[in-house]
């Protein structure tokens, strides 16, 4: 990947981990940025910060090692053994899948009709489509909220070569829409990956927002034995049992500008203009939302990216530029507490 396209790279903050870090090795002045990126994970923090004093003493060879490790491991207290690394997201989510099934609390689908996951009528604005999300979210109605994304509309519409420009790699198992939709076959694995995508996108917001243990500061907690199993159950059932969301109130849709200065800039533009191309949509069918509310007497916003498939509204991406702006949680699943 060239420079430009690097920098590129590190202002979008759906960039893969395997990315961020080939950027670290082959672009070292770019190395603070790639630390700064949500979806930096903390070996690579680790190792880029490492690479410093060798940085500043060229007369030696760079000490560490010779490109950063994608798993890292450590013992820790409490129930079992924690592992640190790029694919806790994908652990982690497997894992509370298989557990809030067993609660009952989660249930993707495409509606009555059945079928597997799938997209809703849309809406008349952008904004409409962010709030039904949150109600979702309040209401702890899984398919209302996954019926508010471009499910199939985004997949026979993605732009597989839009994607390749951005990113100026391939990255298969992370892209959303890995193959060229024009292939009858890429195009339904390009469905089943969008599915995928959405639906993990709110098991993510879920063992981030609900279940802050569960999420364990993005570590994954290997339980060693039947004690520790049946208490990291009651654990995450008593965090289910009193559903945080549920106390949401006043939903509304606010103006970007009014929580960031950076959406208005030239760089914040030129990705704006690059997603929308990724989704295969015109600039003028795509725009970054906020919509705020109030729980636990705080401010909170969910802020994704929305775009216009046959003149109804969908969410596209539950991750928008805003999140990053504010720092959230590259796991948050767009959503957060509004800092004073």
């Amino acid at each position: 990947m060239d420079h430009l396209a690097a920098q590129s790279s590190l202002d979008d903050p759906a960039t893969p981990a395997e990315v961020l870090a080939g950027i670290a090795r082959h672009h070292p002045d770019l190395r603070q940025r790639v630390a700064a990126h949500p979806n930096a994970y903390p070996e690579l923090r680790r190792w880029i910060a490492e690479q410093q004093p060798a940085a500043s003493s060229p007369a030696k060879p760079a000490a560490g090692p010779s490109q950063p490790s994608a798993v890292s491991q450590r013992t820790g207290g409490g129930a079992g053994r924690i592992l640190l690394g790029a694919g806790v997201g994908i652990v982690a989510s497997a894992l509370v899948v298989a557990l809030l099934a067993v609660f009952g609390v989660i249930g993707f689908g495409g509606g009555s009709g059945g079928g597997g996951l799938s997209e809703g009528p849309g809406f008349g604005t952008p904004e409409e489509a962010g709030q039904a999300f949150v109600e979702g979210l309040r209401d702890g109605e899984l398919d209302a909220m996954t019926r508010t994304f471009a499910v199939e509309s985004f997949a026979a519409s993605c732009d597989q070569a839009a994607y390749l420009e951005w990113l100026r790699a391939s990255i298969p198992l992370t892209m959303p829409c890995p193959f060229p939709s024009d292939d009858p076959v890429g195009a339904a694995a390009n469905l089943e990956a969008r599915r995928a995508s959405v639906s993990n996108g709110i098991v993510q917001l879920m063992v981030t927002q609900v279940s802050p243990g569960l999420y364990n500061d993005g570590q994954v907690v290997v339980l060693d034995d039947e004690a520790a199993i049946r208490e990291f159950q009651r654990e995450i059932a008593t965090d289910f049992e009193s559903y945080r969301f549920a106390g949401i109130e006043g939903i509304e849709a606010e103006d970007l500008e009014a929580l960031s200065d950076g959406v208005d800039s030239e760089s914040a533009q030129r990705q704006i203009e690059t997603r929308a191309a990724a989704a295969g949509l015109d600039p003028d069918d795509y725009a970054e939302i906020a919509i705020v509310f109030e729980l636990d007497g705080e401010i909170w916003v969910f802020a994704p990216s929305v775009g216009r498939y046959d003149g109804r509204w969908y969410i596209v991406n539950q991750m928008g530029f805003l999140p990053v702006l504010l720092g959230f949680d590259a796991r948050s699943g767009g959503v957060g507490p509004l800092e004073d």
